[in-house]
């Protein structure tokens, strides 16, 4: 009998998924205008961890002003933390399991 590759564990940098299906960042750009994640962005993740992949890329989220991608997009300054903190909860409610990993946009050209 085969094995089916894409549920199985995997190890990744010291941490475990439970399978090997990702689900990649999409850039929705419904975050508020400073940043945070609003409901429909929450909405969005608890819909991906209803899935049950072994990792959940949290969208690019810029760690500047300067470095944003989308006029909405999450951020991850300081003033977001509480923001991030409900995505990853939003997603733990769901699936404790998922690996979330965040992509993060920088500076291209810093001043």
């Amino acid at each position: 009998m085969e094995r089916f590759l894409m549920a199985e564990p995997i190890r990744i940098h010291g941490k475990s998924a439970p399978n090997r299906i990702v689900y990649h960042p999409m850039e929705c750009n419904d975050a508020d205008e400073h940043g945070n994640p609003t409901d429909v962005t929450l909405e969005r993740y608890r819909r991906f961890a209803e899935g049950c992949p072994g990792v959940i890329f949290v969208e690019g989220c810029k760690v500047t002003k300067k470095s944003h991608g989308r006029i909405r997009d999450v951020g991850a300054e300081p003033h977001n933390l509480e923001g991030l903190k409900k995505i990853v909860s939003t997603i733990r409610a769901v699936n404790p399991d998922t690996l979330i990993l965040f992509q993060t946009s920088h500076d291209k050209y810093p001043q």
